[in-house]
């Protein structure tokens, strides 16, 4: 019974251990509000707290979530820039297309990486439809640490 108990226990401390291995995810938020990238422009979004800290981690996990005001299937670009002391940054270093889907809510997940810079931070959000805004657009992102 007592050897029961002990690994009983060893497995209980093993399985909390392993549930620790997401504890470094740093969630961060932009929530961009209504017609926020206007049709046939570029909205800019660097300075304002967008950005993620990526030294422990090779890869960045970003979910975007957006609709449009009217037909478009173009892609929304969200472009990234890295940087390793948060002040002088390398612009453009990622870019990730999203097929829009007009007025429907889109939801596009991704795995990105981001090698060994310290910080990287969504900069530019481009919408290249000429008559139609990409509204309510949120992005989330976390960093997976060990990886």
């Amino acid at each position: 019974m007592k050897t029961f108990r002990i690994l009983l226990s060893t497995i209980t401390a093993l399985a909390l251990l392993t549930l620790g291995v997401n504890a470094g995810q740093q969630p961060t938020t932009l929530n961009g509000g209504t017609n926020n990238v206007a049709a046939a422009s570029t909205n800019t979004y660097g300075g304002s707290g967008v950005a993620f800290a990526t030294a422990n981690s090779s890869v960045l996990s970003l979910q975007a979530t957006f609709s449009c005001n009217g037909t478009n299937a173009q892609a929304v670009t969200l472009v990234l820039d890295s940087s390793n002391d948060n002040a002088n940054w390398q612009t453009s270093t990622l870019r990730w297309p999203i097929t829009a889907n007009g007025t429907n809510t889109v939801t596009a997940v991704t795995n990105l990486s981001v090698g060994g810079q310290q910080v990287t931070r969504a900069h530019l959000v481009e919408n290249p439809n000429a008559t139609v805004a990409v509204t309510n657009l949120t992005l989330t992102g976390w960093t997976k640490s060990g990886i």
